[in-house]
């Protein structure tokens, strides 16, 4: 496998600022570079750092859990528990601690993915959940535990780091290794990045999202048990702010809050830049208030460094550049400038929405192949699929070219392209199309939206027919009146009961609905049981865009 001189590049600018940094806490502090400083940082760090490392797979997802610090107190309480009342083998009490962390990590993650639930919000609730129960299982006192822990946080004869610190550094390659080198780690990036387009490719993400926060719920015991060991006791108010400290080293190691993107590798300087930031300011003599402001600034300051990114990224920055060069100049923009621009965020988006995700579909389905190539009957059914798509993203360019190419704004010419897209959709659905058009259509200008909005209008009722009504038969008509156009949809199928549970397509009815409002049209659907679908689609001749 090629390594990427991009990551290289990555790591050697993260290794760059961590050594800046130790540099500046050098020039203020006499004693900050010395060997004692680096052994002490190296041993405090392996709670956050495998924290950190399980928090980096769940932001690239697009998800975050704000009770990591909770949960790391309750696993070190149950440690603690275990080995001081019942004198547990310290193996059973390590196991044990990470058994808690995979419970709260795995609910986390079954209530929000599963229930649809915002994550930080699920975590909001897991936060003062494991707090209580830490308080709950000490009887709010710290256990002392002495030397039967503290084997982890000793350092290792001849090394001078402790076993702790190389168990975190092992974490942090294989999370690496499985975010880069596995299938499953594509299907992180993946899904952070679009996650519609993992669905389309035939990939549930749900099980790899529940899994995802159930690592961190394990790496979160794994970090309970090195703190616990750590300080030789298992105290309740451990990791009070972790879930900051952690958030704030995957930010400044470059991974996305809008998921989509991060690196463990990464991550773990980030845990060194933090770990140094407050080893460095407690040398120079910062008060505790002020050592609190300067860790939020550095927060928030990765924070905002990647929002900037985000939107260069993006699309909103070329309006924000845009709406910049407006404000420089003396008039504003007037209605044609507005009327182009919106044509060319509505293509963008389009661009997006349809070839991206058929893109990403294409680029999933690959990966799976190629990982079963020692199956041939699973790697021919996935590019079978990957044939089908290319042929979805082909249509899906077609449709966009044709709504911007000029040379379809009239009637005649959207009439046209109606009667050849409607009965290519529904013929491979099985389903007859007939075409009831005027033989005569005057040279009347159709604007832009109002053709792309009926064409899409038209489309989503195609599909929902194709889908939900098992019909056999589809009119399609077409009405011109001075000053509206309307297209009448009429299936044979199986029809719904208007207002009922039963209604299929509900959501993109909604939507259809207030796709034709945007052009001052109307939408209106009349349906019966065992009786079929009449959809009407209503918009003007004339639209001020």
């Amino acid at each position: 496998m090629k390594f990427k001189p991009k990551k290289l590049i990555e790591y050697v600018a993260m290794l760059g600022i961590w050594l800046g940094l130790v540099l500046l806490f050098g020039l203020l502090s006499d004693n900050f570079l010395s060997p004692r400083t680096f052994v002490t940082l190296a041993n405090r760090i392996p709670a956050l750092a495998v924290v950190a490392a399980g928090m980096t797979l769940v932001l690239i997802i697009g998800g975050i859990d704000l009770s990591v610090g909770s949960v790391l107190g309750l696993c070190g309480a149950v440690v603690g528990l275990a080995l001081v009342n019942f004198q547990v083998p310290f193996w059973a009490a390590i196991l044990l601690g990470l058994g808690v962390g995979l419970v709260a990590g795995t609910l986390n993650g079954v209530v929000s993915v599963g229930l649809g639930i915002p994550s930080f919000i699920v975590s909001l609730g897991m936060l003062e959940i494991a707090r209580g129960l830490a308080y709950l299982t000490t009887n709010s006192q710290t256990k002392y535990i002495g030397s039967a822990v503290q084997g982890l946080a000793t350092p290792v004869a001849g090394l001078a780091v402790s076993p702790a610190f190389l168990i975190a550094v092992l974490v942090v390659v294989a999370g690496q290794v499985v975010l880069s080198r596995t299938v499953f780690g594509r299907y992180l990036v993946a899904i952070g990045t679009n996650e519609q387009a993992v669905r389309l490719a035939g990939i549930n993400p749900k099980p790899v999202k529940i899994a995802v926060f159930a690592l961190l719920g394990l790496l979160t015991g794994l970090g309970g048990v090195f703190y616990t060991s750590r300080l030789g006791s298992s105290d309740p108010n451990a990791g009070v702010g972790l879930e900051l400290s952690a958030i704030a080293a995957v930010v400044i190691g470059g991974t996305s809050l809008m998921g989509g993107r991060g690196s463990v590798v990464n991550t773990f300087f980030g845990v060194l830049i933090i770990a140094t930031l407050e080893a460095g300011l407690a040398q120079v003599g910062a008060s505790e208030p002020t050592k609190r402001v300067i860790t939020g600034l550095v927060i928030v300051g990765a924070v905002v460094l990647d929002a900037w990114r985000h939107h260069l990224t993006g699309k909103k920055f070329m309006l924000l550049k845009q709406l910049f060069s407006w404000t420089q100049s003396s008039s504003p923009p007037n209605h044609s400038q507005q009327v182009v621009e919106r044509e060319r965020v509505r293509i963008a988006r389009d661009i997006h929405d349809e070839i991206g995700a058929n893109l990403t579909q294409i680029a999933l389905l690959s990966e799976l192949a190629k990982s079963d190539m020692a199956k041939p009957e699973q790697a021919k059914g996935h590019m079978d699929e990957v044939f089908r798509t290319a042929q979805s993203l082909t249509r899906s360019l077609d449709e966009i070219v044709w709504a911007v190419n000029p040379a379809g704004d009239t009637v005649e010419q959207f009439a046209t392209h109606l009667c050849t897209f409607a009965p290519r959709f529904l013929q491979s659905a099985g389903v007859n199309c007939r075409l009831d058009v005027p033989d005569e259509l005057p040279a009347i200008t159709l604007p832009a939206s109002v053709r792309h909005h009926l064409h899409l209008g038209v489309k989503e009722s195609l599909h929902n027919i194709a889908k939900h009504a098992q019909a056999t038969e589809v009119w399609l008509r077409m009405k011109l009146a001075p000053d509206t156009i309307t297209l009448i949809l009429e299936d044979n199928g199986r029809g719904f009961q208007p207002g009922s549970d039963a209604n299929p397509g509900a959501d993109g009815l909604a939507n259809l609905r207030q796709r034709m409002k945007e052009i001052g049209g109307s939408f209106e659907q009349q349906s019966q049981s065992g009786r079929g679908t009449l959809t009407t689609l209503i918009a003007p001749l004339k639209n001020d865009e």
